[in-house]
């Protein structure tokens, strides 16, 4: 909260949420309890707290019917009160393993396990005082397992998500989150399908799109600059699903090459404000 007090959100007694602050001397000897707030009577599990500005928080956490809340407080400097200011309830069937990061002065991004243990990314817009928290794109990353989610900032618009996935296995997946918390295509694959005599197959797979329009597919030789080759305007099986949560398998078969000569292939995709991202996984020296 300031130099030496500090906010916790946590499971007590019964498993009811609380925040609670405490003052912490500089050189660590004495450390104080000075205000306390059961906020969820029913559950208060899986906390994420993070801080919005000076004086308000947030906490994402798995409140009661263990559906997924975030709820906004009020903290001052001195952590002499801490006041609840709106709560959201952005799961209403399963929600729990959140973790909660601040995107920019309004913009929240959160991982979390949602129904049947898989991995949901989903953005908030909240206000700087707390008073409104709004739900703004949701994607499920992983539809076989999601849990023990650590989630942090790269850069200004990259993420990083460590968490349990499939056979209990430890899984890393990077994500971009625009400024207005928007979430883009989640591409997790880019392969060569075949190559054969004159013509190269690749495939690229999306588990989620948000506002995909299409894609442009970018072509280049070691001695030339990268050209578009085709795109959701000349081919529509480039077109976009607009907004969805399941994979799609795309796949375009490059006609137009020639003998003894390496390609490299790049993707992107452009959304309904006619906004253009390349995927940073690039095919090389086919």
């Amino acid at each position: 909260v300031d130099s030496d007090t500090y906010a916790l959100a946590y499971a007590g007694d019964g498993d009811d949420g609380y925040v609670s602050t405490f003052t912490i001397s500089s050189n660590g000897n004495t450390i104080t309890e000075v205000a306390s707030l059961e906020h969820m009577l029913a559950n208060g599990t899986n906390n994420s707290i993070v801080q919005i500005d000076s004086d308000t928080y947030a906490v994402a956490y798995t409140g009661k019917f263990l559906d997924g809340f975030i709820t906004t407080f009020t903290i001052p400097s001195n952590g002499a009160s801490i006041t609840e200011v709106a709560s959201l309830e952005y799961n209403t069937s399963d929600a729990s393993h959140n973790s909660l990061v601040k995107v920019d002065s309004d913009n929240f991004v959160l991982a979390y396990s949602g129904p049947d243990e898989d991995g949901f990314i989903v953005s908030f817009t909240i206000s700087s005082n707390g008073s409104s928290i709004t739900q703004v794109e949701s994607i499920e990353h992983d539809s076989d397992k999601g849990r023990h989610n650590s989630l942090v900032q790269i850069d200004t618009d990259t993420y990083a998500l460590a968490y349990e996935g499939l056979n209990s296995d430890g899984f890393i997946k990077t994500f971009n989150v625009y400024s207005d918390g928007t979430l883009p295509v989640e591409l997790t694959s880019f392969e060569l399908l075949s190559n054969r005599e004159s013509t190269i197959t690749l495939q690229w797979i999306t588990e989620s799109e948000i506002n995909n329009l299409g894609f442009i597919l970018d072509r280049r030789t070691p001695n030339t600059d990268w050209a578009q080759i085709a795109s959701y305007i000349t081919d529509q099986d480039l077109q976009g699903q607009g907004s969805v949560s399941h994979q799609t398998i795309y796949t375009y078969a490059d006609e137009n090459i020639q003998e003894n000569q390496t390609y490299d292939y790049r993707l992107a995709d452009v959304d309904y404000d006619g906004n253009v991202e390349y995927h940073t996984t690039q095919l090389m020296g086919l």
